[in-house]
């Protein structure tokens, strides 16, 4: 395994299932941090 970072910001459900760490990124409130997401949340995100 490398120590490879990959940051992207998508609703690819093929990127999502695989991914190690997922984060939210509100795009409504500009100076809120991004928040870490359960898997499950970001697909039912890109479900709607």
């Amino acid at each position: 395994m490398t120590n490879t970072q990959y940051i992207t910001t998508t609703f690819r459900p093929e990127l999502v299932t695989v991914a190690d760490k997922l984060h939210g990124v509100n795009t409504q409130k500009r100076d809120e941090p991004c928040q870490c997401c359960l898997q499950e949340r970001c697909t039912r995100i890109y479900r709607a």
